[in-house]
């Protein structure tokens, strides 16, 4: 099997369990995690072949996300207003912070 087609064998596993679950009225994401549980015991260490995928296919992915998120975002464009674009700024910077600082009350910790 050439490597282009090894890259594949896992990703294309886990699909097909879950296809199969889900025609079966299982859940597919229990058939894939077990399906992944059986890959691992089979076949030993695979990380390297995960690693292959995620380096490579999985850049391809995550630019099909951009790609729809900014397809969706101009279609929305319209629906946009200044306390949306706020909220999203104040969510972005100090909404966020508040739970984290509430985390580390306390801590005394130190800049370093």
């Amino acid at each position: 099997m050439t490597e282009t087609y090894k890259r594949l064998v896992f990703p294309t596993l886990a699909l097909l369990l879950w296809a199969i679950a889900d025609f079966l009225g299982g859940s597919g994401f229990i058939a894939a995690f077990v399906g992944g549980l059986v890959t691992a015991r089979v076949f030993g260490k695979i990380e390297e072949d995960f690693t292959t995928f995620i380096e490579s296919e999985g850049q391809l992915i995550i630019l099909a996300v951009f790609f729809i998120f900014g397809a969706v975002i101009v279609s929305k464009a319209s629906d946009i207003t200044a306390a949306t674009v706020a909220y999203a700024i104040l969510s972005l910077t100090i909404i966020r912070m508040i739970p984290v600082a509430g985390a580390l009350a306390g801590k005394h910790l130190h800049y370093q």
